[in-house]
């Protein structure tokens, strides 16, 4: 015992350790700084993690506000233009932002998901103007709300229609989806732009998207949209024809081109048309182009009175026109289609049926009626399906009483009105009906397509 308080008191004494008292409370104070740190360390982390919420709370609000917005603008639209003159009925119109492969379809359909804007139904007959260019006609199957509940209609709000189609590859981002008729087909005095509208009635929602924006624009410079012009005749006894803009609310002293996409977002518009000089002008994107781009004016405005106003600016116009991608699409859009005139002889073995009643054959036959109305060479247009021996692919024969020296012209004419709609039967051959062996006993049994 005593040798043990001797060596703790010589310990003690030589300062090399400290009482327990000391250590214990250096203890305390090391592990009371660590907790304050890491505390300070969690408020921080839990501050951030508020500010980060309350952020992205603010932007779904704020995202939440403008898909409103936007729905209420293009709904209110397709209401009020239902019940106006010179309006062509459009029920709904739908943007496609995904094909869901959480859900399935019945065999070939396929699904779309996107917000619907106007009031669609199951049954529904509709047209799909996809993003590159090709036009669908199908019908709705189903809609659903949920992956589990279908509805027989649906008015502005999301949805997954499942669309019947026997012969679509793919559905992509961005396309159409509507009952609007397309030009084609619809009255020859008519423009109604589905595809640019159904893409405009969204673009407050996508367009920072650039996939959204390059099929825009793509969409815009195969259109062709009204305006209200002025004529003047000039000395030499010509026409001129001017343009009527409008300034530019963003940046005054800077002028833009009206245009709009079909006649009641024209109406919108309160101009004065009661005089002679004032008039309704068609014009095709290339025309546009030239007009916006002029030194008197900044660019050109899509229905600058709503449903959804879009600017495209003169820089931008400039650097559509400069683009390789459009001088090939215009130099495509103004070239000749080539089109085949065959000639089938006694000897030929074909095998000639009765075309099928669907969508896509009703679609042909509005858009070779509509196109002939303006050509009076026509006299008449007769369309079968026709079957070759050795081919296992039916195709269009469009049998076409016209003279001689104009044929090709009504072939290429008939052809580019024909040509969106070849989605089942991709082919159309063409003869002449005078031509044809077999006419005047098949068009004593059925129906000519066109008779003027």
């Amino acid at each position: 015992m005593a040798f043990w308080n001797k060596k703790k008191n010589e310990e003690e004494a030589s300062g090399d350790i400290k009482k327990n008292g000391s250590l214990s409370e250096d203890l305390s104070a090391e592990m009371q700084a660590i907790n304050e740190a890491f505390e300070e360390e969690q408020a921080e982390k839990e501050a951030k993690a508020k500010a980060l919420a309350e952020a992205a709370e603010k932007e779904k609000q704020k995202l939440l506000a403008v898909e409103e917005q936007v729905r209420n603008n293009a709904s209110g639209y397709i209401k009020e233009s239902q019940s106006a003159k010179d309006t062509v009925a459009q029920k709904f119109f739908m943007l496609v932002e995904t094909t869901p492969d959480y859900l399935s379809a019945e065999g070939n359909n396929i699904l779309v998901e996107g917000m619907v804007y106007g009031s669609a139904s199951k049954g529904d007959e509709i047209f799909l103007y996809n993003t590159d260019n090709e036009i669908i006609t199908s019908n709705i199957v189903s809609i659903r709300t949920e992956p589990d509940v279908t509805v027989d209609s649906i008015e502005s709000s999301r949805a997954v229609l499942e669309l019947r189609s026997a012969d679509v590859k793919e559905v992509k981002r961005f396309a159409v989806v509507t009952n609007a008729v397309p030009d084609q087909i619809a009255d020859k005095k008519t423009i109604t732009n589905p595809r640019v509208l159904g893409l405009s009635l969204d673009f407050n929602r996508f367009s920072r998207d650039t996939d959204y924006f390059t099929v825009l624009i793509n969409a815009i410079i195969r259109a062709e949209f009204l305006t209200h012009g002025k004529i003047d005749k000039a000395e030499n006894g010509k026409a001129r024809i001017g343009i009527i803009s409008l300034q530019d609310n963003n940046e005054p002293g800077k002028r833009l081109i009206p245009v709009f996409t079909d006649r009641y977002t024209m109406s919108k518009a309160k101009i004065d048309t009661a005089g002679d000089k004032i008039t309704t002008i068609a014009l095709k994107f290339p025309d546009l182009a030239r007009f916006a781009s002029a030194d008197e004016h900044e660019g050109f405005v899509i229905n600058p009175f709503g449903p959804t106003s879009i600017k495209i600016p003169k820089a931008l116009v400039l650097e559509i026109l400069n683009n390789e991608s459009y001088k090939k699409a215009a130099d495509s859009l103004a070239g000749k289609i080539k089109v085949e005139n065959q000639k089938i002889h006694d000897k030929t073995q074909i095998f000639i049926g009765v075309p099928p009643e669907n969508s896509e054959y009703k679609s042909i036959t509005s858009a070779v009626v509509k196109y002939c109305k303006t050509n009076p060479s026509i006299k008449k247009v007769g369309i079968v399906m026709k079957m070759e021996k050795g081919k296992k692919e039916a195709s269009y024969l469009c049998i076409v009483d016209c003279p001689k020296n104009v044929t090709n012209d009504c072939y290429t004419g008939i052809f580019a009105a024909v040509k969106p709609f070849l989605n089942i039967h991709k082919k159309m051959d063409f003869m002449r009906y005078e031509e044809t062996v077999f006419a005047d006993d098949y068009f004593a049994k059925q129906k000519l397509v066109y008779e003027a």
